[in-house]
């Protein structure tokens, strides 16, 4: 995928894939931690929250683990009614862009993501001025923000800027119907 290309509304749902792996491989992929006896714990936590906001490896042997549990995800989600009725109403509703596109990507582009778009992506996107930290409980206003700066505090913005946002293009007013296929849908006849 050409790099200038990368937030072009055409490949969303690719680049859906790419958030969907990226942001697996860096909570995830990194285990579920319950913080108890907050904030006692948030220093240790924070350490590795700060190394996989900040320094992602985007591991190859993750990324694959990750990428075959994805699909396997979908392909199970996607023998189900109502998901499946739920994608083609979306497809329906906002056509080829970014809103009709599946939300968690579709096997074919989560099977296609490289590690390099995944780290592009972050690169491009995981930034300071980009960023939201939120802290709730366990904390003064003031404590919670002198721990932001001890965690993030050197986090450097880059010296190129933030891509632009891609606005989703609104669907053109079209009348579709949609047919399951093997259904037979009678349709009472028009009435005189």
């Amino acid at each position: 995928m050409p790099q200038d290309d990368v937030f072009a509304p055409s490949w969303a749902p690719r680049m859906l894939s790419v958030l969907r792996i990226m942001t697996a491989l860096l909570f995830l992929a990194h285990g579920t931690q319950k913080l108890l006896g907050f904030p006692a714990s948030a220093d240790a936590a924070g350490a590795v929250f700060r190394d996989i906001v900040t320094t992602p490896t985007f591991a190859p042997e993750e990324l694959e683990r990750l990428r075959k549990q994805s699909i396997d995800g979908l392909r199970v989600e996607l023998r189900q009614p109502g998901p499946l009725a739920s994608a083609a109403l979306r497809r329906v509703a906002f056509g080829d862009g970014g809103y009709g596109a599946p939300a968690r990507g579709t096997p074919a582009s989560l099977a296609a993501v490289t590690r390099e778009e995944i780290a592009a992506l972050h690169a491009a996107r995981w930034r300071p001025e980009n960023a939201a930290l939120i802290i709730t409980g366990g904390m003064s206003p003031e404590e919670g923000f002198a721990y932001a700066e001890r965690l993030l505090g050197d986090w450097a913005r880059p010296s190129s800027p933030l891509p632009a946002s891609v606005q989703a293009e609104a669907p053109s007013p079209a009348r579709t119907t949609v047919r399951p296929q093997g259904c037979n849908l009678q349709t009472p006849p028009p009435s005189r």
